[in-house]
């Protein structure tokens, strides 16, 4: 199926009281509906569907979209407040919803999303670069980032990397880039830029030297281990509805599989016992990738 917004949903299912409201309108002079209170209806419901949806991460919209898709019943985001399920379709399914991202297990052994690392990152380099000033006469800099783990704690980034940026680049005036370490696993590149930009120091591009590899083979690994969380979360919780089911989104861009690949991964996995359907949806799209 193709996109579709949720607005869509809310607005067919109170399509009838539109439609009554509609042809219960006033007319003008010219025998035309003024359909003040249908038009009313209609910007209540757009209202309340962005409400909810604004609560939620762009995995659960993508979760919540195909939920409504399949016309089960009423889907319900966080029934329980914020704790298992994610949502509760017709009072008796829940749904568990995950991303499927990168993974990287720590020198302790604790595994984590890679890209949590990426958005600590970002933001505390927007944030310093944000207090460092406009471009002056003309003059800004574009800093890239290549790291791998252990990363710096981010209140040493923010104490060392202005300080050397300013030493690095105050007194240079050629176009060649600059480059130096803030730890042996974080590399700092700096290159004039051509044109001013609005602060004086604008990041590029930021390269996680732990991401990459087999899309299949960290497919496998990266189900197994959100499955298993998940599984976890619901056992310790508590199986308070019937039926439960998980949606994984994908967030590896895998694309589409071929059928000797997810019957690979079926077999590397196996069937996880702790939830009755586990589905898997394409990236950022509300449509099945394949289930286990």
């Amino acid at each position: 199926m193709k996109s579709v917004s949720p607005v869509w949903f809310d607005l067919i299912e109170n399509w009838e009281r539109i439609e009554d409201l509609y042809y219960q309108s006033p007319v003008d002079d010219e025998g035309e509906a003024i359909p003040t209170e249908a038009d009313d209806l209609i910007k209540k419901i757009i209202k309340q569907t962005l409400a909810k949806l604004d609560g939620m991460k762009p995995g659960e919209r993508q979760c919540y979209i195909y939920l409504r898709s399949l016309g089960l019943g009423e889907v319900v985001f966080e029934p329980d407040g914020n704790q298992t399920p994610d949502f509760l379709i017709d009072g008796k399914i829940a749904v568990e919803q995950t991303d499927l991202v990168e993974q990287f297990a720590d020198a302790d052994g604790k595994v984590r999303p890679l890209d949590g690392d990426c958005i600590a990152i970002w933001r505390t380099i927007k944030q310093i670069f944000s207090g460092m000033g406009l471009a002056q006469d003309g003059k800004s800099w574009v800093v890239s980032l290549v790291f791998s783990r252990p990363i710096p704690d981010m209140k040493a980034i923010k104490k060392q990397l202005p300080k050397l940026l300013v030493e690095k680049t105050q007194k240079n005036n050629t176009s060649e880039e600059i480059s130096f370490n803030l730890s042996e696993s974080f590399e700092v590149r700096v290159k004039r830029h051509v044109g001013s930009l609005k602060h004086l120091y604008h990041l590029g591009f930021t390269s996680d030297n732990d991401a990459g590899g087999l899309v299949m083979a960290k497919m496998e690994n990266t189900l197994a281990w959100s499955i298993e969380k998940k599984t976890n979360t619901l056992e310790k919780s508590g199986r308070k509805y019937p039926i439960n089911w998980l949606v994984i989104c994908d967030r590896l861009i895998v694309g589409d599989c071929y059928d000797y690949e997810v019957e690979q991964i079926r077999k590397a996995i196996g069937r996880p016992t702790g939830f009755d359907r586990i589905i898997i949806l394409k990236y950022n799209k509300p449509e099945i990738l394949f289930e286990l």
